[in-house]
């Protein structure tokens, strides 16, 4: 019985697709985009519809639902493990609003080992988010990720401050010592 209510659900929502298909050859792009977004209510892992309807949005004006439907689809490709989609999915999120420090975060993981530079000025836009958001204790899970890639005396000085700021001595004395190491080894001194 579960079955046949699948197949039958695949068979609305494969019509639901062709209507919205027809209304656009029509040039009924609004009535598209609605019936394209009823089959993602009722089909939410329809990636290829969310993708179409995030373009129609953006055809049409609403850029908050193509945002949203991007921000969506983004996560999603990020969950599967599909770097290459999710990429490109992110760069036109970016072009057409403004990714949350979470989507932030996962792009600057996807970066991480193709392009560490851009991995770094994401994780900082991130943390720039963070930062107006007073939230602290994600910051530095972030400021870990930029240490990881770029181990300088001042990412490390930056790690060690919110450390201690968020009452975390232990991590706060490993990275003033490492601070300090680097220093040593450049023939410097602490700041």
């Amino acid at each position: 019985m579960v079955d046949t209510t699948k197949r039958l659900d695949r068979a609305e929502i494969a019509k639901r697709v062709e209507r919205a298909e027809k209304l656009l050859q029509k040039g009924k792009t609004a009535e598209a985009l609605d019936e394209y977004l009823l089959v993602l209510r009722d089909d939410t892992d329809n990636d290829v519809v969310r993708q179409l309807a995030a373009d129609l949005c953006l055809s049409l004006g609403r850029n908050p639902d193509a945002v949203k439907l991007l921000g969506d689809l983004f996560e999603r490709q990020v969950g599967m493990g599909d770097a290459t989609r999710a990429s490109l999915t992110y760069k036109k999120l970016a072009r057409h609003g403004s990714p949350t420090w979470q989507q932030k975060f996962s792009f600057g993981r996807l970066l991480e080992g193709s392009n560490k530079k851009l991995a770094v000025g994401t994780y900082e836009a991130a943390l720039l988010d963070l930062t107006k958001l007073g939230k602290k204790q994600e910051s530095a899970e972030i400021l870990d990720r930029i240490v990881t890639l770029e181990p300088t005396a001042a990412n490390l000085q930056r790690v060690a401050e919110l450390a201690s700021e968020l009452g975390d001595r232990r991590a706060a004395a490993l990275a003033f010592q490492q601070v300090a190491q680097l220093a040593a080894a450049e023939g410097g001194t602490v700041v």
